[in-house]
């Protein structure tokens, strides 16, 4: 049953997805990772505009040998080679974190599918970027502070469990 999903249902919604991102608007999202293994992969989501209704699609897991603005790239424009999909015309946004490698100035995967898609709306994600800024700004306060959180967690975790 697994092997009828994959191959069939699985293989026939990816052709379906392809037909759709060959004949319309399309935006990218952008995530690398790193999984337990050490293994690191790109996954891409496509946000796609069809009839007035927005959807989101998983798109791909790629593996990544160096996760280099370069080799990012590389990745994403053999995959749309690879299907016929004219990206450099349908491509309208791209978002990702905030790493130098995918949203820095020079060099990243944003600059480069810049250079191929001029008007490219481009968003960083505004929950990494805080994250950034609270690790900043923890780093200011005295160890005592955290070391309080700390605390207060834990006692609000074991008074829980004797209330259970």
């Amino acid at each position: 049953m697994t092997n009828a999903i994959k191959n069939v249902t699985g293989a026939e919604g990816k052709l379906q997805l392809i037909n759709i991102l060959r004949t319309n608007k399309c935006s990218l999202i952008a995530d690398e990772s790193t999984d337990r293994s050490c293994s690191k992969h790109l996954c891409l989501v496509a946000r796609v505009v069809v009839n007035f209704n927005i959807k989101d699609y998983f798109l791909a897991l790629l593996p990544v040998r160096e996760a280099t603005g370069a080799t990012l790239f590389t990745l994403i424009d053999d995959f749309f080679k690879k299907h016929n999909i004219p990206f450099e015309t349908n491509l309208i946004g791209f978002a990702a974190d905030g790493a130098n490698n995918m949203m820095g100035a020079h060099n990243s995967l944003a600059s480069r599918l810049r250079e191929k898609c001029p008007n490219l709306f481009m968003m960083k994600c505004v929950c990494h970027s805080f994250h950034l800024y609270a690790s900043y700004a923890c780093e200011k306060l005295p160890s005592e502070v955290e070391q309080l959180a700390r605390d207060v967690r834990l006692f609000s975790g074991v008074h829980i469990y004797f209330l259970l």
